[in-house]
């Protein structure tokens, strides 16, 4: 995923089904974008916005829907290859899971942090979240497509994740000397 909106900078999601030749704004209106994850055919598309909301597309981007009524300042979304199991982490909130391709989402109870990032194995069912420095910096590993997660390190503060496939080998960049 991509992680370059900084604070306060506003914009659109740029759609591009040529293989990246041309792109199409897409979206309702100019919002903060953070992050966006797509599913393996495209059809399926999850977008969050800095103090706002979540954003689904069941038609490969071309419209946009809204699925949560919570502002919150979302970081980071994961999609599965099928599109049916997403994640989505915020600062200062709860991890929000959906099993039914973004269409309801619910906050995974103990899960309150500063979340930077979340990566999902292509079934969903491994999923690794990263924190920021705030309450120490931890990642956090489910096993069962994010309905509960487990502490597995701290002392990294994973500024962006990347997990392959079957999810058995996981990757994390640090911004700065930690």
């Amino acid at each position: 995923p991509s992680h370059d909106n900084p604070f306060g900078t506003s914009g659109c999601i740029y759609t591009s089904s040529d293989f990246g030749l041309s792109w199409l704004p897409q979206t309702i209106s100019t919002l903060p974008w953070k992050d966006v994850a797509v599913s393996a055919s495209g059809q399926y598309q999850t977008a969050v916005v800095l103090g706002g909301s979540i954003y689904t597309s069941v038609n490969y981007g071309s419209t946009w829907t809204s699925k949560t009524s919570s502002s919150l300042n979302w970081y980071s979304v994961a999609i599965s290859v099928s599109g049916q199991y997403q994640t989505a982490v915020a600062l200062a909130s709860t991890i929000y899971i959906s099993s039914d391709y973004g269409n309801n989402w619910s906050a995974v109870s103990g899960t309150n942090n500063y979340w930077l990032s979340v990566v999902m194995s292509g079934s969903g069912q491994y999923q690794v979240a990263s924190t920021n420095s705030t309450n120490g910096s931890y990642y956090y590993v489910s096993s069962n497509y994010g309905n509960s997660w487990t502490v597995s390190s701290f002392g990294i503060e994973f500024a962006a994740l990347t997990i392959s496939a079957n999810g058995q080998y996981i990757s994390g960049c640090v911004n700065g000397g930690s």
